[in-house]
């Protein structure tokens, strides 16, 4: 704890002294005339030192310094966790967050859930990718226009008594299933209960979209946004670029911004990204967050 003290007062002396006249200077002299050894140590420490966005705008942009730090983040060499540690210290002073409708939606955990045994009167199976489930038909009918009117035609779902999901799971329905029946008996909140599976959230989200099922779909995007970190991240930005949903979208690139692991950590997390099918418009959309962070007031 005395360390960390020491060391955020270390900062923010250096702060003080990098962004005066003259530490503007020695920055942007060494980003302009150094060599390549100078250029990467320097873009990688005005991410740790300066904190004015107005500051950072002029660097980063006009000067290229966030080119310089891609550059060091993806060569492999002993700069990378630091450049990646820069990364969330600099999103920590930009103020780059998680957004949500409701700021205490951050400091709630919910418990986690717990599928309960449903009592099923008029017996309806979902055929999915690993199994089958068996739920009440009523109960879906309810719900939704859309399954009421799938279900109560001549659609061949109706006459089988058979839906076919060969892309989601039998966790996912599981859990899509019990939001319904929350949702019915008036029990669900304005978070949705708590699992840590975002696989199966992604999916419940999703089905709530494609039944149009508007009361499920803010309680789910809340509690995507509250489990979202390292360890799913990708899942939620390869998801939402294929949706096309912009929430979960900032959403996710908030998260490969601010969220706090360690410089190795993050930099794995950022080759992932730099290595999927969606490079470019990961690259395109962490560059154009930050710089929306780092716009003068009068933009």
């Amino acid at each position: 704890d005395k360390m960390k003290l020491i060391s955020r007062q270390l900062l923010l002396d250096f702060s003080k002294v990098g962004e005066s006249g003259y530490g503007q200077g020695e920055i942007v002299h060494s980003l302009l005339t150094g060599d390549l050894e100078m250029k990467r140590k320097m873009a990688v420490k005005l991410l740790f030192v300066v904190t004015s966005s107005d500051m950072l705008n002029s660097l980063l942009f006009h000067h290229r310094a966030l080119d310089v730090v891609f550059d060091v983040i993806f060569s492999n060499s002993e700069l990378s966790a630091s450049a990646c540690d820069g990364i969330t210290i600099m999103a920590e002073n930009l103020c780059i967050k998680i957004p949500t409708d409701d700021e205490t939606l951050g400091n709630v955990i919910p418990d986690d859930f717990k599928a309960e045994n449903f009592k099923v009167d008029e017996a309806i199976k979902f055929v999915l990718k690993d199994g089958e489930i068996t739920v009440d038909k009523s109960i879906l009918m309810d719900s939704s226009e859309v399954f009421s009117s799938m279900l109560s035609s001549d659609f061949r779902e109706s006459k089988a008594n058979e839906i076919k999901f060969p892309t989601y799971t039998v966790d996912g329905m599981t859990y899509f299933y019990q939001i319904l029946i929350m949702q019915r008996e008036k029990r669900l909140k304005s978070i949705a209960p708590k699992v840590n599976d975002m696989d199966v959230l992604l999916q419940s989200f999703e089905l709530s979209i494609l039944y149009v099922l508007m009361d499920l779909q803010q309680p789910l995007l809340n509690i995507i946004k509250i489990v979202i970190s390292e360890l799913n991240v990708m899942k939620v930005f390869e998801w939402s670029l294929r949706n096309v949903n912009q929430e979960l979208l900032i959403s996710s690139i908030c998260c490969f911004l601010c969220t706090k692991v360690d410089g190795k950590a993050k930099l794995k997390l950022f080759i992932e990204a730099n290595s999927s099918q969606f490079s470019g418009e990961w690259r395109k959309l962490i560059v154009d967050s930050i710089s929306m962070k780092c716009r003068p007031a009068d933009f």
